[in-house]
């Protein structure tokens, strides 16, 4: 929940502060013509979005702040004074964060990234580190509330260290006032970016990480000696120690901040604290003393007007109903704080409250508005992983142009050489006439060379066309085999809406909705896998595997679907066989692909058996036997076969026969393993899917 409200900052402006700092701004607004008063009015702007307490409403953050900045920038560009345009850029970027117009829009990019992408590049330019440092913190919490952990990690890293390296070298120069000025600023910001770590790794579930961060922030206010940001701070690491399960610290920190909350009349803080202390007795079963703290944060959240926190405080309280099972109090409270969400949250964070409103309408039999938030939930979801899978796309098309452009480099090159050695051959022959002779034979072998690098350089061109050709055929057929099965789904989720279903049919509908959803998941996981592995950015990492515990665990996800159609699944693999040695996730994903495919292709009544043994080269063999439709020999030949398998018809994908993207990389993970992989197969008398594996002396030998 942290990161829906933080990325707010604290709560609502005093108005009559905003005004008061409104009227003092357009003086020096109208007489903005010097270096001087730019930054007096850029730095203004700069105090007021970084003060604590930070407008969230549209109606709060004059317009007039839009039009101060951007003047500024407008004449500090025909001054071509950076340090101001770095400013001014920045002042825009966070306005349009706080104003929200980024989540009320439900824009893909946010509307503030490029403003502040501007500032930190000039900023780094002229050597200004602390707008550096503001602008890139702003962009990584962008990052954060669109879902992007790793980009935002990634944005936040140099800058930490950087500060870190800026500090600790300006502590060791003479102590002038710029020095001790900026050293005191850094430090400011150093507590910022340590908070913005912790938040980063409590999203990634790290949470000795975060607890590290929230610690050192910590230390940094108590140093500042600021009670709003230690209240703060305490909060955090409660928070972290609440996730590490060690409960106890969590309290004393609380109960700590509370006290310096409750001195200083901090009632954000206090809210806060309230709130982190509802979930720890949450945790601790202690549910009635758990609704207290969330009920004295939801009043004290009433009086600063924060609906962020509201929100996030109304979501815990039908918490608390739904476990007493208390359903209407569960649903008053969480439709409370959907209302809020759906203004404020970004995008990301609204497929989980979808997820859980429509769990709790199911579970009290409202079957019609649980199906409403169930689509809302799936048509949220499945934009995500598209949105996903076309990056996945985007970044092999960059890796093709790069392979495509090094290669022409260096053709280039071969030919300017080759031209060179030309000229330098015809200088020696037209200057030295005596070695005519030898300079003939030379000439004659440069030019054979010539020629056998420009064939080169045409078979390379011919290989590179069908490169193309291929991922052309590739992107055509992942279109076609991705819109049936959704297409499917969508059929589904119209028909539950249209008709007037009971509790029995609405089940078995949700049932074929939710194994229809499987199949597409499993689709695109291998889409993604395999774009992946093309791109190698699968790194294998071999353990010892017990092939029987494998097997049974795939036989386990997957026995619903043999069950249906009555196929009888045996596990054959001795207990005691000796392991292999591989990537357990890659031998997973082999196992899950050919099980699917054999339930798949095998007729209603039929078998499918696992056996494995250690054979006399050391490795272990692995066969999955079914009694399906089998394959001719031809189909054999062509189902590991990448060219073949990419040149898969439409047609025949259109009568349910895939792509066939499973088998391939079953080939890809096994031979990266060390092993191989065969079939053999007859019509109307099943297959038999084999494949080797290193055992661990095999592999160190």
């Amino acid at each position: 929940m942290s990161k829906f409200y933080l990325s707010f900052l604290i709560y609502l402006f005093f108005v009559s502060v905003a005004y008061a700092n409104n009227d003092s701004l357009k003086v020096i607004y109208q007489n903005l013509k010097t270096s001087n008063n730019i930054n007096r009015l850029n730095r203004g702007l700069l105090a007021i979005f970084e003060s604590r307490y930070i407008p969230t409403e549209l109606s709060v953050v004059p317009e007039d702040y839009l039009l101060y900045a951007e003047k500024s920038l407008k004449i500090s560009e025909e001054l071509n004074y950076l340090e101001g345009q770095a400013e001014a850029l920045l002042v825009i970027g966070l306005y349009y964060w706080y104003k929200g117009l980024d989540y009320r829009e439900k824009v893909i990019e946010p509307k503030s990234l490029p403003y502040l992408e501007r500032a930190a590049a000039i900023a780094k330019n002229i050597g200004n580190i602390v707008i550096e440092i503001k602008a890139n913190r702003a962009m990584q919490k962008i990052y954060r509330e669109k879902g992007e952990t790793r980009v935002s990690a990634e944005t936040l890293l140099p800058i930490y260290e950087l500060s870190n390296k800026v500090e600790q070298e300006k502590a060791g120069k003479s102590e002038t006032n710029a020095n001790k000025a900026l050293i005191k600023e850094l430090k400011k910001c150093r507590y910022f970016l340590a908070t913005d770590f912790g938040n980063i790794y409590i999203d990634a579930n790290e949470y000795l990480k975060s607890l590290k961060y929230f610690l050192e922030a910590l230390v940094l206010a108590r140093e500042e000696d600021d009670t709003h940001k230690i209240a703060y701070s305490l909060n955090n690491v409660a928070k972290a120690y609440d996730k590490l399960a060690r409960r106890s610290k969590a309290i004393s920190h609380l109960e700590e901040g509370i006290i310096i909350a409750e001195n200083n009349k901090d009632l954000f803080c206090l809210a806060l604290l309230y709130n982190s202390y509802g979930d720890v007795k949450f945790h601790l079963n202690e549910v009635v003393q758990a609704n207290s703290y969330y009920t004295q944060a939801l009043a004290i959240s009433d009086k600063v007007n924060n609906l962020p926190l509201k929100a996030s405080i109304l979501r815990n309280i039908a918490k608390v109903h739904a476990y007493n099972n208390h359903p209407p109090q569960a649903l008053d409270a969480y439709l409370q704080a959907v209302s809020i969400y759906e203004i404020y949250a970004p995008r990301i964070q609204l497929v989980d409250i979808y997820k859980e409103l429509s769990n709790i309408f199911f579970n009290s039999k409202d079957y019609q508005r649980a199906l409403y938030y169930f689509k809302q939930y799936t048509d949220l979801k499945e934009q995500f992983m598209v949105e996903k899978l076309l990056k996945e796309i985007i970044e092999i098309e960059k890796e093709k142009q790069l392979e495509e452009y090094e290669l022409l480099k260096k053709n280039y090159a071969l030919a300017e050489s080759e031209l060179k050695s030309q000229k330098a051959w015809q200088s020696v022959t037209f200057i030295v006439a005596v070695i005519l002779m030898i300079a003939s034979v030379l000439l004659l072998t440069s030019f054979l060379q010539k020629q056998n690098a420009y064939k080169m350089l045409a078979k390379q061109k011919e290989e590179l066309n069908q490169v193309n050709k291929l991922k052309d055929k590739l992107f055509a057929v992942i279109s076609q085999d991705l819109r049936s099965p959704l297409h499917s789904l969508r059929n589904v989720v119209a028909l539950l809406d249209a008709e007037n279903l009971n509790s029995q049919e609405t089940k078995l509908i949700s049932e074929k909705l939710n194994e229809d959803l499987g199949a597409t998941l499993g689709l695109l996981d291998n889409l993604l896998y395999w774009a992946r592995s093309q791109m190698q950015g699968i790194k294998k990492e071999s353990q010892i595997i017990n092939l029987h515990e494998l097997i049974d665990e795939n036989i386990n996800l997957l026995s619903g679907n043999a069950n249906k159609k009555g196929i009888v699944l045996i596990n054959n693999v001795p207990q005691n066989l000796t392991p292999a040695y591989a990537d357990l996730n890659m031998i997973n994903l082999v196992v899950r692909n050919l099980l699917s495919n054999a339930i798949k292709f095998t007729p209603k009544g039929g078998s499918i058996t696992f056996n494995a043994k250690l054979n006399k080269e050391d490795l272990v063999e692995v066969s999955i036997t079914d009694t399906g439709i089998g394959m001719s020999a031809a189909d054999q030949e062509r189902i590991f076969n990448t060219k073949e398998v990419l040149s898969t018809s439409e047609e025949a994908i259109s009568k349910g026969e895939g792509i066939g993207l499973g088998l391939l990389l079953c080939k890809e993970f096994i031979e990266e393993n060390g092993g191989e992989i065969w079939v053999k197969s007859e019509i109307g008398k099943g297959s038999t899917f084999t494949f080797s594996l290193k055992t661990e002396s095999k592999d160190k030998n």
